[in-house]
Formats: C-alpha cells, sequence, structure tokens
C-alpha cells in the first residue's frame, strides 16, 4: 500500500471517530462484519417460478453453437459492502444504540483483446449508520466531514439487536443505488456496441427499468424459495459439466412485471470429492418474451461455459467464480482500509 494511500484511510477513519464522538458515543467494535453475522434479508420467497422450456439436459454446451454467437461479454461488475460495529451511545432513558460504519464500492471493468482495464470510475463511500430519532441534537451530526457521509437509518426501535439486523439492510439499499447509477450510465454511454455485461451477484429484484436488457446477473445461490418450485422439478443438482437446466421465469403477482426475470442453472465444473452444488451458477436476464429468454439462453450458456477459464483457484468460491470478477474483487479489496485495520483503530481509541 502506498504512504498516501495509508494517510487517506487514517484520516477517513479519524474523521468516523469524531462523527462518534459528536454524538457521544463510546467505541465497543466487535471481530466480525455485520454481513458475517446477520443474514442480508431478500423478498425472493415473493416470486413464483414457472418453466418455459422443455429442454434436454443431457445437451452438452462445449462446442460452438450452430446458429452462431449474435453477442459478446465484455463488461464485468461487482460490488462491495462492508458493515463494521465501531460503537454506540446511550440515550437519556438508558438504551445503548448502535453505530455503523460502512464501505460501499462498485466498479466495472472492460474487456478489450484479453486486457482489462476499469471502465468509468469506480465508485466508494464512506458512510456513518445511525438512527438520529435517538439523538437530542442533530446538529452534532450534521457537520460531519465532507468525506463522510452520515445516513439517518430512521430506525426507531430501541432493540439494540433489531438495531443492527436493519443497518444492513440500509447499506444495502445505499449499495444497491450506487450500483444503479453505474449502471445507467454504463448503459448509455455503450448503447452503440451492443456488448453484454455481468453482474456479480442476482439482479432478480431489481426493478427492469433501472437495469437493461445487457446485463446478465450471476448468482451462486442454488437453493429455490420460490413458489411452484418444487412442481415446477428444476433439475438443477443433476446436472454434469457444460449441462444446463431449462429456462425458467421468475415473477411477483404484486409489480405488475417490474421485476420480472428469466433463469436457468448452468454447470461450470464438477468434482468427484464435491457435492452436485459444485460449480452450478444460475444467470438472471431480462427478456421481452418466453421464446426471446429461451434462445438468449442457447448462446449465453456457451459464452459463461468459455468464462470459466482460467480457473481462479484457490480464491474463496472459486468453483463459481470467474476470473475478471475475481479481478474486479482484488481491485475492490485494495481501495479500501481491510477489516483489521478498522476494528484496530477502534480498539485503539
Amino acid at each position: 500500500m502506498k504512504p498516501e494511500q495509508v494517510v487517506i484511510e487514517r484520516n477517513t477513519l479519524q474523521h468516523v471517530m469524531d462523527v462518534l464522538m459528536n454524538v457521544g458515543g463510546h467505541t465497543s467494535p466487535i471481530p466480525q462484519l455485520e454481513e458475517d453475522i446477520y443474514r442480508l434479508r431478500d423478498n425472493e420467497r415473493e416470486y413464483t417460478l414457472r418453466n418455459v422450456e422443455d429442454h434436454d439436459k443431457e445437451r452438452f454446451y462445449n462446442a460452438q453453437p450452430t446458429q452462431g454467437i449474435p453477442g459478446r461479454i465484455s463488461y464485468f461488475l461487482d460490488t462491495n459492502q462492508r458493515t463494521q460495529l465501531i460503537g454506540h451511545f446511550i440515550t437519556p432513558l438508558g438504551f445503548q444504540v448502535p453505530i455503523h460504519y460502512c464501505i460501499i464500492s462498485s466498479i466495472i471493468l472492460e474487456r478489450q483483446e484479453r486486457k482489462f482495464k476499469v471502465w468509468g470510475a469506480p465508485r466508494l463511500k464512506h458512510l456513518v449508520l445511525l438512527p438520529s430519532a435517538f439523538l437530542e441534537d442533530r446538529s452534532s451530526v450534521d457537520s460531519a466531514h465532507r468525506e463522510i457521509e452520515v445516513v439517518d437509518t430512521e430506525i426507531s426501535t430501541s432493540d439494540y439487536t433489531q438495531i443492527r439486523v436493519q443497518s444492513i439492510q440500509i447499506a444495502h439499499r445505499e449499495l444497491t443505488k450506487m450500483k444503479i447509477e453505474l449502471l445507467s450510465e454504463w448503459f448509455e454511454a455503450t448503447k452503440g456496441d451492443g456488448d453484454y455485461l455481468i453482474h456479480n451477484g442476482s439482479t432478480l429484484e431489481d426493478e427492469n427499468g433501472k437495469l437493461s436488457p445487457r446485463v446478465i446477473g450471476l448468482s451462486k445461490t442454488v437453493y429455490l424459495p420460490f413458489k411452484g418450485a418444487k412442481e415446477a422439478g428444476v433439475k438443477h443438482l443433476e446436472l454434469s459439466s457444460f449441462q444446463r437446466t431449462s429456462v425458467f421465469k421468475l415473477f411477483r403477482d404484486d409489480d405488475d412485471g417490474a421485476t420480472t426475470k428469466y433463469a436457468w442453472f448452468i454447470k461450470l465444473r464438477e468434482h468427484t470429492r464435491h457435492g452436485p452444488e459444485f460449480g452450478l451458477i444460475k444467470p438472471v436476464i431480462i427478456a421481452g418474451s418466453d421464446g426471446e429468454a429461451v434462445e438468449k439462453a442457447e448462446w449465453m450458456t456457451f459464452v459463461l461455459l468459455k468464462e470459466r477459464q482460467p480457473a481462479t483457484f484457490p480464491a474463496k468460491g472459486w468453483d463459481k467464480l470467474i476470473f475478471p470478477i475475481k479481478l474486479c474483487r482484488t481491485y475492490l479489496d485494495g481501495i479500501v482500509p481491510t477489516h483489521e485495520t478498522i476494528r484496530s483503530f477502534f480498539d485503539r481509541a
């Protein structure tokens, strides 16, 4: 790490400390990130799954499709969220209210002739999350340093644990806003080339109007919590390498199709010492019809399987991690202070 970056990190953490002290807070960091303790809640159980094709799962996609490839993947997006409990303040009624420091970031990498470069500019925000309803004087945080954004979580419960749980949801909301803004800029700037972008993670709950049909969400989750999943009988745990399942539609009854997507499973790789979930990914896309979704799945399966090399072993989750997304992750990890640095700073204070 460059010396100037160390100074920036130290200054940023000091600004966060100033906010904590201005509200009369006390440092009380914990060893883990909140994301490692509490599950980020989603609304996937509100979606219904319906098969849209009768697919032969015995077909392999390790040969060039006869109909050709109508698109290519040239862009890769990843995001990062780290929420650290750094301290608390005590209300006049004696309630302890947790305060969080959160770093959110997002990046798009562009690939040209096997070389990668950052598209646009990476996004990075330092947030302090606290429920201002418990503050006697809001002006104590209004004067926060310009590099630090104080986010009012608008949480009214006095339950200490519930505030912690809800805070990572608020952080994810801010991260989603950041990501959508970056995607919007990318879509406008790249309308002419028509190339596709891989989004690390599912895009299921993102509004279609804020995405692009050229975005492919790449989910590593194999569990199917959707209504109708059992009846559909998706055979994803029976796949061999280079195979895919049938395409299925995911929709809600209460959003007029605003987040309706299509998805299927692909088996990137397998190993005799690993279970059926090994190497299993789930692309999530937008399509105008069932037929269009199936057409996209045909050629996208082939190009996504090409991304399996080079392997990213021994990176965490390497069986489902494609190399360009690993590059995104490495970049994002390199522009923020480590969890250990943050914890030790507030431990010493």
